[in-house]
């Protein structure tokens, strides 16, 4: 397997880790060095809602790990709001994160809504917001996006697609992508646990593709499966 192999969660600060994941007598405000001391990449979903302060970026910063890789969600102004549309100002203030965090910038994710469906139209405003510059990865959630000509056009302008896992979509790895990007959502509720065999599949699956870059997240983050899938799936990709 490449070195380039990032697997975590989808966030870090859930009280229903509690007594699973983090044990029963550590302070939520340790949570964090807790799991960067288990995982070398987090998914920050609060950026959807809201933008986190200069001083909390700058204070993930100071306390990750050397080798930890942040991902963004964007911002939910740019997807499900303005759909892509006169949203320039709020790309740029989402990529301005890179500044602070620097080599431990990850991915920027910009999950769109299911009512953003495939057009040509779309698409386009799609490529003409994001900046190639940075790590950027797009996850649809409507089934016609699932299309060559979609495919062909964000390889062209460096952006990866995501692969859905769990939400309806169709569950295929998106071809002739350089680097891979996948979010294991469980279910709609973000409740469902991966079994070993399940985790094992797509451990071969993963393998055999030989992407440059491996990004990782589980999503099923509800009732606490998420890290202990994701370290599940760490354990077999290491084991090739």
């Amino acid at each position: 397997m490449t070195n380039n192999v990032y697997i975590g969660c989808s966030g870090w600060s859930y009280q229903e880790w509690k007594g699973k994941f983090y044990p029963l007598n550590l302070s939520s405000n340790h949570y964090f060095d807790f799991y960067t001391s288990q995982f070398n990449t987090i998914e920050v979903n609060s950026t959807f809602y809201h933008y986190p302060s200069l001083k909390t970026v700058k204070n993930w910063y100071q306390k990750a790990p050397s080798n930890l890789k942040f991902t963004f969600k964007a911002n939910q102004m740019i997807t499900h709001t303005l759909k892509f549309y006169e949203a320039q100002e709020w790309v740029k203030r989402t990529y301005e994160l890179s500044t602070i965090l620097k080599e431990k910038m990850g991915c920027f994710l910009f999950q769109l809504p299911p009512s953003f469906t495939f057009t040509s139209q779309n698409l386009e405003h799609i490529l003409t917001h994001l900046n190639p510059f940075f790590k950027n990865v797009i996850e649809f959630r409507h089934p016609s996006w699932w299309d060559p000509e979609v495919f062909k056009a964000c390889k062209l302008a460096n952006i990866t697609i995501c692969n859905t896992i769990g939400m309806r979509m169709p569950e295929i790895i998106i071809p002739h992508q350089t680097d891979l990007y996948v979010r294991f959502h469980g279910n709609s509720t973000y409740e469902a646990n991966y079994d070993d065999a399940a985790l094992l599949e797509w451990s071969q699956r993963i393998k055999e593709l030989n992407a440059k870059e491996i990004w990782i997240y589980f999503n099923n983050t509800r009732l606490g499966h998420a890290p202990y899938n994701a370290l599940n799936l760490r354990r077999h990709l290491n084991s090739f």
